[in-house]
C-alpha cells in the first residue's frame, strides 16, 4: 500500500542522508497468501539491518516465514501497525524475540491510571493507536474548556484558533498527564527537506521498543526504558 511505499522510500532517504548503505527493497501486495519469495529476496540481500511495516496478518506471516527460511536480521526494526496489535504476539510467540518496533504508547511507561481503566473496560491492553485516540479526545477538551472558561462563542472557528495556540506542558488541566512519550503538545508550522508541516506538534516523538522473552519492553527513550537492546536479535 502507499503505507508501506512510503516507509521504502524515506528509509532510503534516512539510510543515505546517514552513510549507510541501502541495500534494496522487497515489496508485497497487502493480504499475500505466502511471503516465501520475498523472504528468500531479503534472505539473498542479507542486510545488516531489516526494517519493515506490515498490517497485522501481514506481519505474522512474515515472522513465521522468516522463521520457516531460517532468516533473521541481526536487528529488525517495524514502524508499529501490526507488530503492536493485541493479535500478533499470540500468533508468533517467542518467534517475535529481538525485533525492534516503535509505537506511540506501552502500558507501564506513562499513564498508568489511563491504561489500567482501558485495560479494565476492554478487556486488552492499550495501544499506540488508541493512546492516541485518548490524547486526541483530551486536546479538543482542553481546547473546548478554554473557550467556554474565556466566555467565548463555540464555533468552529474559535475552535481552530484556540487550537493553534495551545500549548500543553507535562500534564492536563486536572492533572491528567500527557500519557504519550513526550511532555509537550503544541501546533506550530515547520519544514523537513523542503516540505512544510503546518499544525504539526514537533515536540511529539514515539517510543522504541523491542520483544524480549515474549513482551514487549521500552528501549528508548532513555529515561523511561525498561530495558536495554538485545543485540544481535536472538533467532527464536
Amino acid at each position: 500500500t502507499e503505507l508501506g511505499q512510503q516507509t521504502a522510500t524515506w528509509a532510503k532517504y534516512f539510510a543515505e542522508e546517514n552513510g549507510l548503505e541501502f541495500k534494496g527493497e522487497v515489496l508485497y501486495s497487502q493480504g499475500a497468501a505466502d511471503l516465501t519469495s520475498e523472504v528468500l529476496q531479503l534472505k539473498s540481500l542479507n542486510p545488516d539491518a531489516l526494517i519493515v511495516d506490515n498490517y497485522v496478518s501481514d506481519a505474522i506471516l512474515l515472522t513465521k516465514t522468516m522463521n520457516e527460511q531460517g532468516y533473521k536480521p541481526n536487528i529488525m526494526i517495524a514502524k508499529a501497525n501490526g507488530y503492536t496489535e493485541s493479535s500478533y504476539l499470540p500468533s508468533v510467540g517467542g518467534l517475535a524475540n529481538g525485533i525492534l518496533t516503535a509505537t506511540e504508547f506501552l502500558p507501564g511507561d506513562k499513564g498508568t491510571k489511563v491504561s489500567d481503566a482501558f485495560k479494565a473496560k476492554y478487556g486488552v491492553d492499550m495501544n499506540g493507536h488508541s493512546a492516541e485516540a485518548y490524547t486526541v479526545v483530551w486536546i479538543f477538551r482542553t481546547a473546548l474548556q478554554n473557550l467556554a472558561d474565556a466566555g467565548k462563542e463555540i464555533t468552529s472557528e474559535a475552535l481552530k484558533n484556540e487550537l493553534s495556540t495551545l500549548e500543553i506542558k507535562d500534564a492536563f488541566p486536572g492533572g491528567e498527564e500527557i500519557i504519550l512519550p513526550y511532555d509537550t503538545i503544541k501546533f506550530s508550522e515547520s519544514e523537513f527537506n523542503g516540505i512544510p508541516y503546518k499544525n504539526t506538534n514537533m515536540d511529539g516523538k514515539l517510543t522504541i521498543a523491542q520483544f524480549q522473552d515474549g513482551s514487549l519492553v521500552t528501549v528508548w527513550p532513555f529515561d523511561i526504558a525498561k530495558h536495554d537492546t538485545i543485540y544481535p536479535a536472538p533467532f527464536n
